[in-house]
């Protein structure tokens, strides 16, 4: 499924457009980064059977550091300035991750897509590390993806390489 849309916020922006448009029609979500597409077949269902045991899984994580103090300025908003520490959790690289719509009807309903995009780019970068403070927050289980094999590995990544963000909500209804 390809739409247009005048949503905001790159990557970020695409998921919580499709969040709010199909979050009761599919059963299982799958959010990549606008740039990166997978070098293997086999990634959706490893994700599906990791979902078995996780709320989310991610591709992979990372220890959040922080490229400005604005991008920690828009998660501390975000997450309606709780005293949030600048490593209290993990960030999602990408962000790329899987879960399901109980878990995203979670995030709607607690508010955390209400956001205000201040900058589309410390928007997307905070959101690496935005939704690991939702899904912490949330108290998810969040798994990786079989670290040990890498993004690298699973996904190609091309880099700002184009004009428009294409991201990729990929969705399985069963």
């Amino acid at each position: 499924m390809v739409e247009d849309n005048e949503s905001l916020g790159y990557d970020s922006g695409a998921y919580r457009y499709a969040i709010n448009k199909y979050v009761d029609e599919y059963k299982y979500f799958f959010f990549t980064h606008d740039d990166t597409y997978p070098r293997k077949h086999f990634w959706a269902d490893r994700m599906i059977y990791q979902l078995e045991s996780s709320d989310v899984v991610a591709l992979t994580t990372f220890h959040n550091n922080w490229d400005s103090e604005e991008q920690f300025q828009f998660v501390r908003s975000l997450m309606k300035n709780q005293a949030v520490e600048k490593d209290t959790y993990r960030g999602i690289f990408g962000p790329i991750f899987a879960t399901t719509p109980n878990v995203l009807r979670k995030v709607k309903e607690a508010g955390y897509l209400n956001y205000e995009v201040v900058d589309k780019v410390v928007t997307a970068q905070g959101m690496e590390r935005g939704w690991g403070y939702i899904f912490g927050e949330m108290e998810c289980t969040v798994s990786q993806m079989y670290p040990e094999d890498g993004p690298i590995q699973l996904f190609e990544y091309h880099g700002d390489m184009y004009d428009a963000y294409i991201t990729h909500v990929l969705v399985r209804r069963s």
